[in-house]
């Protein structure tokens, strides 16, 4: 009786281990062999965590049954990224029968992805300024394939600054950013002088990784600039004659229209000696009160006299020897109110 024709198959790959650095390339090689009875064509597939980084060249092959193995190349071209994650990947290489499609094998290995540091740091900001303090921010950013953690610490050549990181210890995995607070302190205080600069390092010392290094400035500024002391010296005497102008004068006050006794009141406690008043024709003060000062206002030295001027009403003029209505007319004209009365003359 006639065998039925059947479909058989086995795989190898060699070495079953690989090791590979990001953006470099590793190959195994492939070895099929055709255990049954047909002409078969073989196609090969990768499976498993490291199977979007391989190729395989040829992915197919045809075998006579018995015949010398088949052999083929598997590569891997893990990229230099921050998603192509270190340590093991495992895969699977399978091996099926185009005759037969239930018909498989599978060999198994390992592709060990080299770990990578790429690392930048960044302080911001770069310089700062103050009295007694300043912040900065250190930032790392990992670029690696790795796990980055970094031990924080800042010194300056002169050991003039305190320095104090918050956190001490920053952690960050691939693709992602740390950072960490930098409080700046000068040793001692400057209460005068001109502004000077402190510069200091800061560090980030990570296992494995070389150790990522930021400049940085502080500029200590002094609470009182050198050049206020020589400003003051320049301002003094017109400060000393200013304050000696304000202290010594005083504003004549306007007494325009007050009593005497008013007027010399306010002039008194204004800081000014009332003179002895004059008088003066004036058809609109009233008789007795101030026409006007001497002198009239503004700013004077205190102490000294400031005479006043006083209404002495309206002048009368002379009606001897005039009739009644000239005497009138002569009043009128000069917006006096007049009034007549007789009294009959006194025997002799």
């Amino acid at each position: 009786m006639e065998e039925r024709p059947s479909a058989g198959v086995t795989v190898s790959i060699s070495p079953t281990e690989c090791n590979v650095a990001p953006g470099e390339s590793a190959s195994c090689e492939i070895l099929v062999r055709n255990t049954g009875t047909v002409v078969d064509q073989f196609t090969l597939q990768v499976e498993g965590d490291a199977a979007v980084w391989a190729v395989v060249e040829p992915p197919a092959l045809n075998l006579y049954p018995g015949s010398e193995p088949g052999v083929s190349t598997l590569r891997f071209f893990p990229p230099r990224s921050p998603q192509t994650a270190s340590g093991p990947a495992r895969f699977a290489l399978r091996a099926t029968s185009s005759e037969d499609p239930s018909v498989s094998a599978t060999a198994r290995g390992v592709l060990n992805v080299a770990p990578y540091y790429d690392l930048a740091a960044e302080l911001m900001p770069q310089t700062s300024q103050g009295r007694r303090r300043a912040e900065h921010r250190f930032l790392v950013n990992n670029q690696g394939n790795t796990r980055m953690r970094a031990a924080v610490n800042a010194t300056d050549p002169d050991n003039l600054l305190r320095f104090n990181v918050t956190p001490s210890t920053l952690s960050a995995d691939p693709g992602t950013d740390a950072s960490a607070t930098l409080q700046v302190r000068p040793q001692k205080l400057m209460y005068l002088g001109n502004t000077l600069v402190r510069p200091f390092e800061v560090t980030g010392v990570s296992e494995g990784a070389p150790a990522l290094r930021a400049q940085g400035q502080f500029q200590q500024v002094a609470f009182i600039p050198r050049w206020v002391p020589r400003v003051a010296l320049l301002v003094l005497p017109f400060l000393v004659a200013l304050i000696a102008y304000l202290v010594l004068t005083a504003n004549v006050p306007a007494v325009a229209g007050q009593t005497t006794d008013q007027a010399s009141a306010l002039l008194t406690k204004a800081g000014f000696k009332p003179q002895a008043a004059t008088f003066a024709d004036n058809a609109t003060v009233p008789i007795g009160h101030v026409i006007s000062t001497s002198p009239s206002g503004g700013r004077h030295r205190k102490h000294s006299p400031v005479g006043m001027l006083l209404s002495s009403g309206i002048p009368l003029p002379n009606l001897g020897g005039q009739d009644a209505a000239a005497a009138r007319s002569a009043l009128e004209s000069k917006a006096i109110t007049w009034r007549c009365s007789s009294q009959p003359a006194s025997p002799p």
